[in-house]
């Protein structure tokens, strides 16, 4: 029969996860990848869009049981202009001026972070998947100790 777990908060989530040995970091590592794929698929929807060599440019280094992280970045060596369009709240992302897009795309100025391409694609993203990043640890500790 399988062992039925419940938490009431984190520090249960916690007490669970230090008890399950090598199964909380394979838990943990696949919810971190979800979460990172997550992440990847908004960004894109969030990055801002010219050429779609920016979009393109987008890299995921995923985790794994002996090492817990992922990491998301976008630019390769156009990184110090993937800095500048996710941090400068001021530009003209896409929507751009009139005439001054390589897409045809025109507009009337700076988006909202979270809402539209513009600035702060993959901060915004990364938050929102993150929110989920408790819940699918846990879930998949269930999963494991079915």
């Amino acid at each position: 029969m399988a062992k039925q777990v419940q938490w009431k908060g984190l520090d249960d989530l916690k007490d669970e996860i230090m008890k399950s040995g090598d199964n909380a970091n394979l838990a943990t590592a696949k919810a971190i990848k979800e979460v990172a794929v997550i992440a990847g698929r908004k960004s894109d929807e969030l990055v801002p869009y010219d050429t779609g060599n920016l979009q393109r440019s987008l890299v995921i280094d995923l985790p794994s049981p002996r090492r817990l992280r992922a990491v998301l970045s976008y630019g390769g060596t156009s990184a110090p202009y993937a800095l500048v369009q996710h941090e400068n709240l001021e530009l003209f992302h896409p929507p751009k001026p009139p005439n001054t897009n390589k897409a045809g795309m025109s507009g009337v100025g700076p988006t909202v972070p979270g809402r539209e391409r513009g600035p702060k694609y993959l901060e915004k993203a990364v938050e929102m998947a993150s929110a989920r990043l408790s819940t699918m640890i846990a879930n998949n500790l269930k999963g494991m100790q079915k």
